[in-house]
């Protein structure tokens, strides 16, 4: 089975994520690759706080962190656009990035973001991927991404958007300088096999409590914050989850924060703090950790 994402308005956290399931009795095999070269030569900001918008990779819907709109990471990176597309374009693996730098080292993070754009400008994640690249005047470098299934719309672009960092996925290299990327974006990608087709689950794939009478119950918090007092920006995660099998007597709490921030322009500014929390009681134990 293969899913196959699709774009959603990309502004606020939804309850459930837009898709297929395909099935293929091929794939990995029979899918074709396909190369898209897009733009031309640009520079990537020196920025330690670009990737504030990303979210958490592979997040559980509604909850911990899903993707924003990208629009603003966006703007502290070189965005490599394809024209408004005639077709829909699917993506079923893992995509490359190729294209030439130049930077003066001593050293460099190269961040890659797709993201699917709409007709409206509104930017939305597909996948990422990064590499390190040790001293150099110019070179080659070729960036995998993260393993997604997603389909472009008609109408929409695919944006390639090339990064000095991943903030706070990513912790940032002491110096900052601009990245500058000397040749256009060369993309590929595998597509679908040709013997996808659609698929209904026999069951709701929906998680269930095996025990009866159990319960649970999460209050998770995901802030991205601009603190104009220290010229800090980061996010600030909360968790407070529940869980509970009343007939074995069992009641677990967890609760923690995160925090993680950074000024844009000095790579030392970068701090991560917290803690996490956790408590489990049954008859005769009362543990924390």
């Amino acid at each position: 089975m293969i899913w196959v994402g699709a774009r959603a308005t990309p502004a606020r956290p939804h309850e459930t994520v837009p898709g297929e399931w395909l099935a293929s009795a091929s794939w990995p095999n029979g899918a074709a690759t396909t190369t898209l070269t897009i733009g031309r030569p640009a520079v990537a900001p020196a920025s330690v706080t670009v990737g504030v918008m990303t979210g958490q990779w592979c997040p559980p819907p509604p909850h911990h962190g899903q993707f924003l709109d990208q629009r603003r990471d966006d703007a502290r990176s070189a965005c490599f656009d394809t024209a408004p597309l005639a077709e829909p374009v699917a993506v079923a693996g893992v995509p490359l990035a190729r294209f030439t730098v130049r930077h003066p080292g001593p050293g460099a993070i190269v961040s890659v973001r797709l993201n699917d754009v709409a007709p409206d400008g509104s930017s939305a994640p597909v996948t990422r991927g990064a590499v390190r690249i040790e001293p150099l005047r110019e070179a080659a470098v070729e960036v995998p991404l993260l393993a997604t299934g997603w389909r472009f719309a008609p109408g929409n672009r695919i944006r390639v958007a090339v990064a000095v960092n991943d903030w706070p996925h990513l912790w940032p290299l002491p110096v900052l300088a601009p990245l500058e990327i000397t040749s256009p974006v060369e993309l590929a990608f595998p597509g679908l096999p040709t013997d996808a087709r659609p698929f209904t689950p026999a069951d709701d794939p929906m998680v269930a409590i095996a025990q009866p009478g159990a319960t649970a119950s999460a209050r998770p918090g995901w802030r991205v914050i601009d603190d104009v007092l220290t010229g800090e920006t980061g996010i600030e995660t909360t968790l407070a989850d529940r869980f509970a099998i009343p007939a074995e007597g069992l009641r677990c709490e967890e609760t923690g924060l995160r925090m993680a921030m950074a000024r844009d322009d000095d790579p030392l500014s970068a701090r991560i703090w917290g803690y996490r929390r956790f408590r489990l009681r049954r008859p005769g134990l009362d543990v924390v950790a």
